[in-house]
């Protein structure tokens, strides 16, 4: 059963919401010195936000390497998006992965507040091409 225009209306701005809740948590854990947490809610934030470009446009993934491919896919390869906020996301995938999985890694302030900019253009950069402009 597939969505309906209403249900996936509401869906994206579900995730839109929930990508700027995520980027302040991001600025609130980065705050309180939590540099691994910091880089998880910067990549979720980015992820949030890419999904509901991708569910906007009529895509359904199952996997963070899904949203990744497709969005090279559909939005990098077309020239709808910008190679480097593609690859900030892929960055912020790695970052994310690191810092939950690796064993003996610790991030620097220096490495991570940087990112909070970068990632704001990012949602920015993807917002625009849902056509919507809602802050949270």
């Amino acid at each position: 059963m597939g969505l309906t225009d209403d249900d996936r209306k509401a869906i994206v701005c579900y995730r839109i919401e929930k990508a700027f809740h995520t980027l302040k948590e991001a600025k609130d854990v980065l705050s309180l010195g939590h540099l691994s947490l910091c880089a998880n809610r910067l990549y979720y934030s980015a992820f949030y936000m890419a999904s509901a470009l991708l569910i906007n446009h009529g895509h359904s993934v199952d996997t963070h390497a899904g949203v990744l491919r497709l969005i090279n896919l559909y939005f990098v390869k077309e020239g709808k998006l910008d190679k480097n906020t593609a690859r900030l996301l892929n960055i912020l995938f790695s970052m994310r992965q690191q810092g939950d999985y690796g064993d003996t890694f610790d991030y620097e302030k220096d490495e991570i507040e940087p990112l909070i900019k970068k990632t704001e253009s990012m949602l920015s950069s993807l917002q625009s091409l849902i056509g919507t402009r809602q802050d949270f």
